[in-house]
């Protein structure tokens, strides 16, 4: 049986490199499904923010409206890992932060820069063998399970005499596993995210001050089909818990207890090529937790 919507197939391994270290926008359907070996991956990725922060999104900024813009670039390359799929990468963000009084509407903050570039690592645990083009093509898809690792680090933009910067001069690391499961052959899948996101501290925050952060956790469920071979449509929540932030050991701000709801949709553009969207909004949050809905376009190409 040769397997349907084959390019969104392709997709798999990126994409949690899509996502910049400074954005903590929340995941989609299919979002890491199986891949051949020695393939090259490229992805382009446009996020539009409308939240309660700033450049960080795991941290609020409450009484602020501000909306951002991230365009990051992403490599990985695809290859057998002990028989299995998986593989590194890295991306690179660029950000713009507008942000005024929620109240006033009086402009706050106007700033761009480099985010945090992050470095990726992926392999498949089990039902993902790793195969050649050809054998990717003929082989059903089936239910698998697979690791992902994200290292941020801190070397994007910053000033320390600057409250608010595109990047976050400190390292956090975060560990996705999924489990995605098909009953028939990859023509719809049930997915779940299981993530953890932990967080140094950053020792020169406005004025030498030191700024630290829990560690964040995360639960997601996503439901896709196939409308035809070339496009799939998607829907699910997402829950996120923890993350509060302490300045020389003062807590501000408040930790995420957050469910949101995503849809998602992916698309055959041309040979080696595939589309995604998907928008997430917030649902339900404590009151000055992150609030956000978010606007996301990717680009995929493989060769």
């Amino acid at each position: 049986m040769v397997r349907l919507f084959r390019p969104t197939l392709l997709a798999a391994v990126l994409a949690v490199i899509g996502t910049p270290a400074t954005v903590s926008a929340q995941g989609y359907a299919r979002m890491f499904l199986n891949a051949p070996k020695d393939t090259d991956m490229l992805m382009f990725t446009y996020l539009n923010t409308r939240s309660n922060t700033e450049g960080d999104l795991d941290i609020s900024s409450p009484g602020t409206e501000a909306k951002i813009n991230v365009g990051s670039f992403a490599y990985a390359r695809i290859m057998s890992i002990f028989g299995r799929t998986g593989g590194p990468g890295f991306s690179i963000p660029y950000l713009s932060v507008d942000s005024s009084d929620s109240e006033t509407g009086q402009p706050l903050v106007d700033l761009e820069g480099w985010g945090d570039p992050a470095l990726t690592f992926d392999v498949n645990i089990f039902g993902a063998d790793a195969m050649t083009r050809e054998q990717f093509v003929l082989t059903p898809s089936e239910t698998y399970l697979s690791l992902h690792l994200a290292l941020g680090t801190p070397w994007g933009s910053y000033d320390a005499a600057q409250a608010l910067n595109t990047g976050g001069n400190r390292w956090n690391g975060k560990a996705t596993l999924n489990y995605s499961i098909t009953c028939d052959e990859g023509v719809s899948w049930i997915d779940f995210y299981a993530a953890a996101k932990i967080f140094g501290d950053n020792e020169e925050f406005f004025g030498g001050r030191t700024r630290s952060q829990e560690p964040i956790f995360s639960l997601e469920a996503h439901y896709s089909h196939n409308v035809n071979p070339r496009i799939w449509l998607g829907g699910g929540l997402a829950y996120s818990n923890g993350g509060q932030v302490a300045i020389d050991g003062l807590e501000t701000g408040t930790a995420q207890n957050t469910l949101k709801g995503i849809a998602s949709t992916g698309f055959r553009l041309w040979k080696g090529s595939t589309g995604i969207i998907s928008y997430n909004h917030t649902l339900i949050r404590p009151d000055d937790a992150p609030k956000e809905g978010t606007l996301m376009l990717q680009l995929i190409l493989t060769f």
